[in-house]
C-alpha cells in the first residue's frame, strides 16, 4: 500500500464567489440599457422617414394622453422586471 499523502485544497478557477448583489445589478442594468437601446435604435435605422412622419403626429396628441400612455408603459416595465427577476 502507499503510504498517505495530505491532501492539499486545489483552487478551482470555476469555484463559485460569494454573493455580492452590486455587480449583479449592475450588469443587469446594462444589459437592460444595451438591449433599450438597440430596441429604440432599430426604427430609425430601418424606417428614419417613417420615424419622422410619427413624430409629427405626436406633436398633435394632446400632453394628458401622452402622459397616460407613458404612466401604462412604466408599470408594465416595472411589472415585467419584476416578474422577471421571481422567475429566474
Amino acid at each position: 500500500m502507499c503510504p498517505r499523502r495530505d491532501v492539499q485544497a486545489i483552487s478551482v478557477p470555476w469555484k463559485l464567489k460569494p454573493f455580492s448583489p452590486l455587480p449583479t445589478l449592475m450588469s443587469l442594468f446594462l444589459s437592460a440599457l444595451g438591449l433599450m437601446m438597440v430596441f429604440e435604435g432599430v426604427p430609425y435605422f430601418c424606417f428614419p422617414s417613417k420615424v419622422k412622419k410619427f413624430a409629427e403626429q405626436v406633436q398633435l396628441l394632446k400632453d394628458g394622453f401622452l402622459r397616460a400612455i407613458g404612466f401604462v408603459l412604466i408599470i408594465s416595465g416595472l411589472l415585467l422586471s419584476y416578474f422577471g427577476r421571481t422567475l429566474s
